[in-house]
């Protein structure tokens, strides 16, 4: 799935200043992504075109202009072949009384962090286990800690010193030991495969699925006398989420759809959740429910348990592009500070 949120952030210009906020994912055009601007009164588009009459550009338009094909107008253009537009620099804002496009050094966007915590279950030899633990593999826990080479990085609760985190040089996501004082990598334990950019795995760790796993502690960036084991099921990364519960007015929610949902892994990118079973009425439904992100709709659903991944038929359903559920019904536009908070 597509990045569904991201920012953008630094224009200061009185007429333009209206560009900062969120926009959320809307479809593709000209091969790139498409976002409108929520929440706020503006509601902007976000998007590439290879038709205006500088060239190809990503342009911000106002709402009532229609997207694809030569922009009728524009309030700000990058002049970028940048296939996402967070990579894209050199933004410029259309200014109110000149009508004349300025550099707006500041302006930028941004991917939002969708996950306070991930859970990472691997079997990796070069990271030493807690006293007593024999067990080969291992689940970590890690917490979001900022963004690194553009992407989001994350270190392992525990407060050893292992991070996740994105090179661009290597098109590799790493799992790897940092120094203690901050003065680079010490080791890398694990690694995704390469990936050119044309998946979401340059995004997301947790799309990567192809994994090397390291034999030894490396020196650094170098290998050493470590050897690399390559699979699919080394290393497994998730989001994590607490249990979500639906409710509602009974008069207008059907019964078999109230209860207590788990979360029970991840399809198209986010958690799904199953209905637990003490909360299920046999004499009203067939079996617990299953809550998930259809993609393909653009909408999280609620679907009998043989539905999880066909969204043909739905029982419940909201157009929602949100990372979480409990976001869903404020249309993705939570406060920043709070945007993928979860109570753990």
């Amino acid at each position: 799935p597509p990045p569904a949120l991201i920012r953008c952030l630094g224009v200061r210009s009185p007429a333009a200043k209206a560009i900062n906020g969120i926009y959320e994912f809307q479809g593709v055009v000209d091969g790139r992504p498409c976002y409108h601007q929520i929440g706020v009164s503006s509601g902007n588009h976000l998007w590439f075109t290879e038709e205006d009459d500088e060239g190809c550009v990503w342009v911000v338009t106002p709402k009532d202009v229609p997207v694809g094909g030569k922009p009728e107008t524009a309030i700000a253009k990058c002049h970028s072949m940048a296939f996402w537009p967070w990579d894209a620099t050199g933004w410029t804002v259309c200014t109110r009384r000149t009508l004349s496009f300025k550099p707006a050094p500041g302006m930028h966007f941004q991917l939002m962090l969708p996950a306070p915590e991930l859970t990472v279950r691997a079997f990796l030899p070069s990271v030493p286990a807690p006293a007593g633990d024999a067990a080969e593999v291992r689940s970590w826990a890690f917490r979001g800690a900022g963004e690194l080479n553009g992407r989001p990085t994350y270190r392992e609760v525990g407060g050893s010193n292992l991070r996740l985190f994105w090179m661009p040089k290597m098109a590799r996501w790493l799992l790897a030991v940092v120094k203690p004082d901050g003065g680079g990598i010490e080791s890398v334990a694990a690694r995704s495969a390469p990936d050119d950019g044309s998946t979401w795995v340059s995004i997301w760790p947790w799309e990567a699925r192809t994994w090397e796993v390291g034999s030894r502690a490396t020196l650094g960036l170098v290998d050493g006398d470590t050897t690399w084991q390559l699979g699919d099921d080394l290393v497994s990364i998730t989001l994590s989420s607490p249990k979500v519960v639906i409710s509602g007015n009974p008069m207008e929610v059907p019964q078999s759809l109230i209860g207590l949902y788990r979360p029970q892994g991840m399809t198209n990118g986010r958690v799904y959740y199953v209905q637990q079973l003490e909360d299920i009425s046999l004499e009203n439904s067939v079996g617990p429910k299953c809550l998930w992100f259809a993609e393909e709709r653009g909408q999280w659903v609620i679907t009998d348990p043989t539905g999880l991944g066909v969204s043909k038929t739905v029982l419940a359903r909201i157009a929602s592009r949100a990372w979480w559920p409990w976001e869903a019904h404020v249309g993705s536009s939570t406060h920043p500070a709070c945007l993928g908070a979860a109570p753990f």
